[in-house]
């Protein structure tokens, strides 16, 4: 029994990752700078389209927190490996030498900025 695809392309590897590519380059555009403020509600909403567009395509898409973890990794790896960056004096070393400090927050706003949620994230992934 043939399988029913949603789409005549849906066997083309070619188009299928074509689709893919544009649909993350959509939804990432930028991800650095608005994912990290969203609510709850919206971020439930955002993942709702994903999920319908992998429905569509007939192929599982990257979740945005993924997206956004790899983004925001690659740009704080960036900043931190480029001395001239204005951000750079941002990502301090702890004495340890093992973990980079977290900058002082005392509002919300700004403990989900790009600085505060970039240090955790390498935290969490690089210097375990």
């Amino acid at each position: 029994m043939p399988v029913n695809k949603p789409w005549p392309w849906s066997g083309d590897i070619k188009r299928e990752n074509t689709l893919n590519e544009c649909i993350e380059s959509v939804l990432s555009f930028n991800i650095i700078s608005w994912y990290g403020n969203l609510s709850v509600r919206y971020r439930n909403k955002l993942t709702r389209v994903v999920n319908q567009a992998s429905k569509i395509i007939g192929d599982k898409q990257m979740q945005l927190q993924e997206i956004y973890n790899r983004s925001i990794t690659k740009k704080a790896i960036q900043i931190y490996s480029d001395t001239t960056h204005s951000l750079n004096p941002a990502f301090v070393l702890m004495p340890s030498g093992r973990r980079l400090r977290v900058p002082l927050a005392k509002k919300a706003g700004y403990k989900k900025s790009f600085v505060p949620s970039a240090v955790d994230i390498l935290n969490q992934s690089i210097f375990k």
